[in-house]
């Protein structure tokens, strides 16, 4: 009774968060990808589109296999030391160490989710960079092509 109560209870959840976050950002990417299309500019939409989940993937790959590296480095280490937690006097002490080894995967597909969805915000400046030309006029101080400040610079100086 208590177990189905819980599967209602999540499915319950499961479907809010859908209708809040899934459902806006798909009529979202809809509508753009209308107006693109009337406007006859589809091909910009794509771009920047495949550029985000490009980008998404390989960054994510890259996060993933660094932490999940760490990880295994972290659980293979030569001594494994029990970190003691003692709640109260009367109980035992707790060993939170092999509980932080039992939780590094699900953080690691966390912080890899994290990474992923951040390096996303970056696309305009990634496209800018990788399609960078240059302008054919010499900043007078530092002697770089003036190209250099308005595709490079921008990439990497990127705040986020």
């Amino acid at each position: 009774m208590a177990r189905s109560r819980r599967f209602k209870a999540a499915i319950v959840v499961a479907t809010l968060f859908v209708l809040v976050t899934v459902v806006p950002t798909l009529v979202g990417l809809f509508t753009d990808w209308l107006w693109f299309r009337e406007v006859g500019y589809q091909i910009v939409f794509s771009k920047g589109l495949t550029t985000r989940f490009g980008l998404f993937v390989v960054v994510g790959i890259v996060a993933y296999v660094f932490l999940a590296l760490n990880v295994r480095l972290a659980r293979s280490g030569p001594s494994r030391v029990p970190v003691l937690w003692r709640v109260s006097p009367e109980l035992p002490p707790v060993d939170i160490a092999s509980s932080l080894m039992r939780a590094a995967v699900p953080i690691t597909f966390v912080l890899t989710l994290m990474f992923a969805l951040g390096a996303t915000g970056d696309w305009m400046n990634f496209l800018q960079f990788i399609h960078r030309t240059q302008f054919g006029v010499a900043d007078p101080v530092f002697g770089r092509d003036i190209g250099w400040y308005v595709f490079v610079l921008p990439a990497i100086a990127s705040p986020n």
